[in-house]
């Protein structure tokens, strides 16, 4: 259950981020993840991210801690 809420989560913040990668709340990072931003999921989970502005896409980095 806690699997689907945290999917549905992600995929309802990814159409977020199309619409507009800056809508706040978002965190610019810094020393080994300088470069990327992040939004909270829960407590316990992120969503890291850079931005390509040449191509003006987002991607996803994804890990587990």
């Amino acid at each position: 259950m806690a699997k689907v809420i945290l999917k549905d989560k992600v995929l309802m913040l990814l159409k977020q981020l199309e619409k507009d990668i800056f809508q706040p709340p978002f965190e610019k990072l810094v020393g080994d993840l300088k470069g990327k931003y992040s939004r909270h999921l829960n407590i316990q989970h992120r969503l890291v991210y850079r931005l390509d502005k040449t191509a003006k896409i987002f991607k996803p980095t994804f890990r587990t801690s």
